[in-house]
């Protein structure tokens, strides 16, 4: 499936736009990266909060009672 995926891509337009979107929302959004400090702080906050969360009891296997 991947290989017909990756086959098609190269003679398809839809999947060229598509890559071509992807570039240039990564473009933007290292733009706002660099030119905004708030933004930067927000971000790096986040990271911070998502790598010293606490386990969730959906992820954690619970006993049945």
């Amino acid at each position: 499936m991947v290989g017909k995926w990756s086959a098609a891509s190269r003679q398809h337009t839809l999947a060229a736009a598509l890559k071509e979107w992807g570039i240039l929302r990564r473009t933007v959004h290292l733009a706002k990266y660099l030119s905004d400090p708030a933004f930067r702080r927000s971000l790096h906050a986040l990271r911070r909060d998502l790598h010293y969360a606490p386990a969730t009891t959906a992820t954690a296997a619970a006993p049945y009672q």
